[in-house]
């Protein structure tokens, strides 16, 4: 039998009305949706939570556009001292073993808060249960510290980044949920108006954040039980993503997305695509010049625009593909939306881990080898930015399940590449 209408209004004001922190609105909603779903199957209830209140579609599940004013808010520094690569050529690395609590787990987020590490989530690589729990490091101490216990469950295709304050954890539903590094304290947020994988960036003054399922939404900080997040236009690609990355550069967020059947709105081909879109006019930029990057592993944000290191060319997950040596990496422009290739580097190979300082770029190979090309599992090498010019460094961990931070002082690796035999541990680079 269905709810009642009355019922059905009851729900919805409550919704409208009520502190995330008290009553959590994604999860009623939610569970309003799987007992219409079972048993009529007609309609599909979407709250969407923006600064103006509710919207309500019901049509495919996708919110409407929502247009808001939220409110200006002072913007919290996240800048990180940079180094060139002729210093950080002079590093060693080290390694430190994880708290036990850490071990055997993949796909942990990591995100470097200021002045120390968090490492949240992913899954036991024995049960594969969804993990809930993490814990930071401080690089001063070297010492781990286990974290409060949040308000948001575990997930998968999850996405953390930081304001300078907080770090803001979303999970692929778009549950949101804030957390203080220093008071070691969670917030619950509204959920986004996003899903699939997802990827976020700070821009200075609000969290932009991106889903697979083309929808941006953005959120301001303040008094997030009043705050909503408002829509900005969706992604200008439309089709299957296979990897999805984002930064924010020179007042952009320039998205890359690659897809079996990626094509723009109204033209363009499959493949990898990237984008800009500037926040404050709700444009969306899809043409630049130059030799663009054929394949992606990763993405930085530099003085000019954007930095993708080399990568063999995108392979659509279901399709079968000759193998292909690694491409240049490649430099944009956001100024003259101009791509140009960086030089070819000595330990470039087909996966491995990448680094950015600020005016250098870290990679280690992660195979013996690429191509014609036989490498030390282990090499690398470091790019400087400033001449164009790679620098040999000493070999480093040959690992591909690898998350990498730079601190403005050293380059800390979350390194999994070992966690099935429960040896997770953390690497340090720097001079």
């Amino acid at each position: 039998m269905e709810p009642e209408p009355h019922l059905t209004a009851l729900l919805e004001r409550l919704v409208e009305r009520c502190d995330p922190a008290v009553i959590d609105a994604g999860a009623i909603v939610r569970r309003a949706q799987r007992q219409r779903a079972r048993r009529a199957a007609a309609l599909v209830i979407v709250v969407a939570l923006a600064m103006g209140g509710a919207v309500i579609a019901a049509h495919d599940g996708r919110p409407e556009h929502v247009t808001t004013n939220p409110p200006t808010t002072a913007a919290a520094t996240t800048t990180v001292p940079s180094m060139g690569a002729t210093e950080v050529a002079t590093g060693r690395w080290s390694t430190t073993t994880a708290p036990a609590a850490l071990r055997s787990r993949a796909g942990a987020l990591v995100v470097w808060a200021g002045d120390r590490l968090v490492v949240w989530g992913g899954d036991d690589v024995g049960s594969h249960r969804h993990l809930s729990d993490g814990e930071t490091f401080d690089p001063r101490s070297g010492r781990w510290t286990p974290m409060a216990e949040g308000p948001l469950a575990a997930t998968d295709g999850g996405t953390a980044v930081w304001s300078g304050e907080l770090v803001y954890v979303l999970g692929s539903d778009g549950i949101a949920a804030t957390y203080d590094p220093v008071a070691d304290r969670w917030h619950a947020l509204w959920q986004a108006p996003v899903s699939g994988r997802v990827v976020a960036v700070w821009t200075g003054t609000e969290v932009v954040v991106v889903g697979t399922d083309d929808h941006v939404a953005a959120l301001r900080p303040g008094n997030h039980g009043n705050n909503r997040w408002h829509r900005l236009p969706d992604v200008p690609f439309t089709g299957v993503v296979d990897q999805l990355a984002a930064v924010w550069s020179r007042g952009r967020v320039v998205v890359a997305r690659a897809g079996s059947h990626l094509v723009e709105r109204g033209s363009g081909a499959p493949g990898l695509r990237f984008a800009a879109l500037d926040p404050r006019t709700g444009r969306w930029v899809t043409r630049f010049e130059g030799p663009a990057p054929t394949g992606l592993t990763t993405m930085f944000p530099t003085a000019g625009g954007v930095l993708v290191p080399g990568a063999v060319p995108y392979c659509p997950a279901a399709a079968s593909c000759p193998f292909e040596d690694p491409g240049p990496g490649a430099e944009l422009d956001l100024a003259t939306g101009a791509w140009t290739h960086i030089a070819r580097g000595p330990a470039d190979d087909a996966h491995g881990l990448d680094a950015w300082t600020g005016a250098a770029l870290l990679h280690v190979s992660a195979s013996a080898e690429s191509g014609a090309r036989h490498l030390r599992v282990g090499q690398a090498a470091i790019w400087d930015a400033a001449g164009n010019r790679w620098v040999p460094v000493a070999d480093g961990p040959a690992t591909e399940a690898a998350a990498a931070v730079w601190t403005g002082r050293e380059v800390l690796v979350w390194d999994e590449s070992d966690a099935d035999d429960g040896a997770d541990v953390l690497r340090r680079f720097g001079p």
